[in-house]
């Protein structure tokens, strides 16, 4: 989880209007929460072979007040993610995630995923694509990664790869981050109170 919280608000609130500081307040937290959300994504990004969009969807803001102070989170929430978002390629079968893999019974095509980036691709045992049939994700016409239990054609099973919440817990560096945007709360801060002083005295 990603903190955002300011030091010295009740000195601020004690020389400016508490209503633009009430604002202003609001205004920086929604600044940090994109600006921290930003270094979140790039750092699991240069880790995973994930994308942009699929940390976004699993991401959610909070602002809290405790005793008069806001504070904003950021949490990243749901489960394994399906396998077919680290394929090599895209999460659709071409021909690049489908290399061809010989067996005893005969050659079939298999499929290539890459989840940490700096492990490169690797060809999953057994895997192969698939039409999910039941669930939200796996609704029909969506390909999946699937595998087979056992030696029979059924049962199957589909493969996932990691959660965000634990890329995000493992590899984004949290302390950093956090520590970046105490850094940053109180100069943000200070910018979107000289904002709103002009918007009130009718410069901006």
């Amino acid at each position: 989880m990603i903190d955002v919280r300011f030091d010295n608000l009740d000195a601020v609130r004690q020389a400016y209007d508490p209503a633009v500081v009430e604002k202003a307040t609001f205004s920086a937290v929604k600044k940090l929460h994109s600006k921290a959300a930003t270094r979140v994504s790039k750092s699991v990004r240069g880790t995973y072979n994930i994308k942009a969009g699929q940390l976004k969807v699993a991401l959610k803001k909070r602002v809290r007040t405790q005793q008069g102070v806001p504070s904003g989170f950021l949490i990243y929430t749901g489960g394994r993610i399906s396998l077919r978002q680290f394929a090599v390629g895209g999460a659709m079968p071409k021909k690049s995630n489908q290399p061809i893999r010989k067996g005893a019974r005969g050659s079939r095509k298999g499929v290539r995923v890459r989840v940490v980036k700096s492990r490169g691709s690797y060809v999953v045992k057994g895997g192969f694509w698939g039409k999910g049939r039941v669930g939200k994700e796996d609704g029909i016409g969506q390909y999946q990664i699937f595998q087979r239990i056992g030696a029979a054609r059924l049962p199957i099973r589909k493969l996932t790869g990691p959660s965000v919440a634990h890329m995000v817990r493992g590899k984004a560096g949290i302390d950093e981050i956090n520590s970046m945007m105490a850094q940053d709360a109180d100069k943000t801060l200070a910018n979107e109170l000289d904002h709103f002083l002009q918007r009130q005295i009718g410069i901006r």
